[in-house]
């Protein structure tokens, strides 16, 4: 389902060039659960961005069923990520003054699903993350595990393939980290890809594959 072919990615400074990864090269299958294990600037996160279309290497490829996703414009790209890619962050991301149904609503702004139906899937999905009774809470009056469910709901709100998760238990309690984790495992049994960035090996240990990256090549 997705291949990484030979991937180079630097990042240039007024003095050097430093060098995340290199010639890296990874296949991942329809319905696997990835975890990418590795210490603080291997390139574990820059690895993970590529794959989500949120950025793009310096050589090499990337394919998401079949889709060179390397070769897409801005608007093509911004099209992908939003159709096929959920994205899970460390800092949850989401908007302060705003509601959880409504965070969980904003990926589906631009669907054309109608008003009614975007409102009804994010509180179908809220009730999957088992937060049924916080649809009108803000970020601040819930707890970090909470706000990662919300995190959580409004990556999977738009129904897509594959969910990338960056260090999503990082911010959390040991006990909450695993709550989070048996999420992804249920979703994963629901047929998601997933591959998750962590650097906890118990965790990564629950997940079908472990990638280990070290200097920014896989071992």
């Amino acid at each position: 389902m997705i291949q990484v072919n030979n991937v180079y990615k630097n990042y240039n400074t007024k003095k050097t060039k430093i060098e995340v990864l290199k010639n890296v090269n990874l296949k991942i299958k329809e319905g696997e659960f990835i975890s990418i294990l590795g210490p603080s600037g291997s390139g574990k996160s820059t690895l993970l961005n590529l794959i989500g279309g949120l950025d793009l290497p310096n050589n090499g490829t990337v394919l998401v069923d079949d889709l060179e996703i390397t070769r897409l414009g801005d608007k093509e790209l911004a099209n992908f990520r939003n159709k096929t890619v959920g994205f899970v962050f460390q800092f949850f991301n989401l908007l302060p003054r705003v509601s959880a149904l409504e965070n969980c609503i904003l990926p589906l702004i631009y669907s054309s699903t109608p008003v009614t139906d975007k409102k009804a899937r994010a509180q179908n999905v809220l009730k999957l993350v088992g937060l049924e009774k916080r649809f009108n809470h803000k970020p601040s009056e819930l707890s970090g595990g909470e706000q990662q469910r919300v995190a959580i709901a409004r990556a999977i709100v738009g129904d897509p393939k594959i969910i990338l998760a960056d260090e999503p238990t990082g911010n959390l309690d040991s006990k909450t980290g695993e709550e989070i984790m048996e999420i992804f495992l249920d979703l994963n049994k629901k047929g998601k890809t997933i591959i998750m960035v962590t650097h906890e090996e118990t965790l990564a240990k629950k997940t079908h594959k472990i990638v280990k990256i070290k200097d920014g090549q896989i071992l």
